[in-house]
């Protein structure tokens, strides 16, 4: 019997170790099999799989997923010399900064309000990660103060990150109403008020660096405001996309100096001056840069 013709082939890998090499990339990136999957959209099976060789011969598409996600060449996986990446964040090549933040934001979240389950896990990990870092926080922790089995904990999320990053959604995505008719700046009032409302937990999230940060969930579910909003200028895509990402990492930055190092100052007063001084310098810079250049 002859099967369903496909257009795409398994990668021909011959000798090479994929198993080891992506267990190496994950490694050096600090990335569980989890992250990996939520990464790909990958199933955690298939993860698991590819990690422990019980899959020969993966598609390409599979390959060019997996690189996306670890920021590396489909090269490196196939064996040649890999680069070493730090898992701490620090400024990329801004095409490669926006590949990921373009498909981290196109991973869905659902909208639909927590289950009691899920509002007592997200509760629990907010309370332990408003008293020590999140990386001193596990998932044992949060079940035993929620009172909830790991076992229960695993069918609703798939690790801490997933639980943090599901949390900061419906927070700051579900609760906050979307308008089509506002810009970046419109939000930025309410979402300051929502961070003023529990400082000690935002602080401890800031520190979070990395994959799975909040700088990563913040960076990608903004891109598509601020890529509404700068539809229309005049210049090509890529060098649009590269300033929005550069852009936003700079608006965050001030935020984050805000939450930890500035607690007298509200949310509606810190957003009011960082729109106007984003209003001024970037006026300022309009109208020099407007200039005639000196020979």
């Amino acid at each position: 019997m002859v099967g369903k013709p496909t257009t795409e082939c398994p990668f021909d890998w011959g000798s090479m170790d994929f198993a080891a090499n992506l267990k190496r990339a994950m490694a050096d990136r600090k990335m569980t099999q989890a992250d990996l999957a939520r990464a790909t959209g990958l199933s955690t099976a298939q993860v698991a799989s590819l990690v422990n060789a019980k899959t020969k011969d993966p598609r390409l598409s599979t390959v060019t997923k997996i690189a996306a996600a670890l920021n590396c060449s489909s090269a490196e996986l196939a064996g040649e010399a890999a680069s070493r990446v730090s898992n701490a964040y620090a400024p990329v090549d801004p095409a490669d900064e926006v590949g990921r933040v373009r498909t981290a934001g196109e991973a869905k979240m659902s909208t639909a309000p927590f289950s009691p389950i899920e509002v007592a896990l997200s509760t629990s990990m907010k309370e332990l990660v408003r008293e020590r870092d999140f990386d001193e926080v596990s998932v044992t922790q949060i079940c035993e103060e929620a009172g909830v089995s790991r076992r229960t904990f695993y069918r609703h999320f798939l690790d801490k990150y997933d639980l943090m990053n599901r949390t900061f959604y419906h927070d700051l995505c579900v609760a906050v109403p979307h308008h089509d008719d506002w810009v970046c700046w419109d939000y930025m009032p309410e979402l300051c008020r929502t961070f003023e409302r529990d400082r000690a937990y935002y602080r401890n999230a800031y520190r979070v660096s990395g994959l799975n940060s909040f700088r990563e969930f913040a960076t990608a579910r903004m891109y598509p405001l601020l890529e509404h909003d700068l539809a229309g200028c005049p210049v090509n895509r890529h060098a649009r996309e590269a300033f929005i990402v550069q852009f936003f990492n700079m608006v965050y930055d001030n935020v984050q100096d805000w939450i930890c190092n500035k607690p007298t100052v509200t949310a509606d007063e810190f957003a009011r001056d960082l729109r106007y001084h984003a209003k001024v310098f970037c006026t300022v810079l309009a109208e020099t840069a407007a200039r005639d250049p000196k020979e």
